[in-house]
């Protein structure tokens, strides 16, 4: 359904786009890339029957939407010790939510997720 709004100045530009078209140039293809490995974990949770505990969904918040408080949690729990992971992923993860919020997707997937 497409909605025609008088105050949209959409409809007078000369291009038209694709769905797919206007979320690359719009710079969204990293936000919908992270977006869809966050369902896919979810979704094999609820494929499974799986529930999280009150402290497992506390740790599993706290890494993805904390990120900020993550890094203290990294460093804590000794989150690094023996994971084959660069010196500069490790520093990177540390100083970029970015990277903090992949390597946070990437641990649930490897800590707390069922296989495919």
């Amino acid at each position: 359904m497409l909605l025609h709004e008088e105050h949209c100045k959409g409809f007078t530009e000369d291009q038209s786009w694709t769905v797919d078209a206007w979320l690359r140039d719009q710079g969204m293809d990293e936000y919908v890339s992270c977006n869809d490995r966050y369902l896919r974990l979810t979704s094999r949770w609820g494929r499974h029957g799986r529930s999280l505990t009150r402290e497992q969904f506390a740790v599993v918040f706290l890494a993805l939407y904390r990120l900020d408080e993550f890094p203290r949690f990294i460093g804590h729990h000794g989150l690094f010790d023996g994971i084959a992971l660069l010196e500069s992923r490790k520093a990177a993860v540390l100083e970029d939510e970015t990277e903090r919020l992949y390597f946070a997707i990437d641990w649930i997937e490897t800590v707390a997720g069922e296989p495919y």
